[in-house]
């Protein structure tokens, strides 16, 4: 399990690192990280580490985790196929292909 507590963020690469080892993942939803995170998809979400109900919320999930292995490698195989297949660069160069394509093409 990784954790990524956190109070501001942008996209950080030792998130995307985790999630392409296919670590399950619980981070706050701060900044960039709602954007390749989707909760209880890719990882669990939890509050800015600053905010209301961050104690009680990072907790549980980290609980739910430990006691369900299951859950783990759902999460974590999500996270990895996630950022294999939507997320890499080869992903990137095909997203701007079609743009190309489509603009070319009319």
């Amino acid at each position: 399990i990784q954790v990524h507590p956190s109070y501001v963020e942008g996209i950080p690469l030792a998130l995307l690192l985790g999630m392409s080892l296919g670590l399950p993942i619980v981070a706050s939803a701060v900044g960039g990280i709602d954007e390749v995170i989707e909760h209880n998809e890719r990882g669990i979400l939890v509050p800015s580490a600053e905010g209301e109900g961050f104690s009680e919320a990072f907790k549980d999930a980290l609980v739910r985790l430990i006691e369900d292995p299951g859950e783990r490698a759902r999460l974590g195989e999500n996270a990895r196929s996630f950022i294999e297949n939507d997320y890499s660069l080869q992903a990137a160069a095909r997203t701007l292909e079609n743009i190309y394509r489509e603009v070319i093409n009319g």
